[in-house]
């Protein structure tokens, strides 16, 4: 049975906020990547240990070919920040709490700091799934 993901973008920035007590919101914008016709769903927890260097995320079966890499929807959130690579020779971003989006790539790869990090990763997509984006407004 198909299904839908959305996932939705919210950027708020409220002025002179401080702890506990509130400010001005100055910006709000929201967007949202949709996936339909999606046939495959993969969440995983994975617990890294600290000071580990680009341990493999096994991504599969969404990963595994193409067809249905290039129709997905990605998230991964942590709760310490780490270094993530998307293939085997691809750039390293660092200090990633949180990233979603819709991209194709072959491998993903994450090192840790001091902490060991519980990383959460979540595949939603398929061979006729449909991508569209409504780009947050200003």
């Amino acid at each position: 049975m198909s299904f839908t993901a959305i996932h939705t973008q919210l950027w708020e920035v409220i002025e002179q906020a401080t702890a506990g007590v509130g400010g001005r919101t100055t910006t709000y914008r929201t967007g949202s990547i949709r996936a339909d016709a999606c046939d495959r769903r993969q969440t995983q927890t994975h617990i890294v240990s600290n000071d580990m260097s680009a341990v493999s995320i096994l991504m599969s079966p969404l990963g595994l070919n193409s067809s249905l890499a290039s129709n997905l929807l990605f998230l991964l959130a942590t709760n310490y920040p780490i270094d993530v690579q998307f293939g085997t020779s691809g750039t390293v971003l660092s200090n990633v709490r949180s990233i979603a989006g819709s991209f194709t790539f072959s491998a993903l790869f994450v090192t840790t700091g001091s902490n060991a990090a519980t990383v959460l990763t979540e595949l939603v997509g398929g061979s006729n799934a449909a991508i569209t984006t409504t780009l947050p407004g200003s």
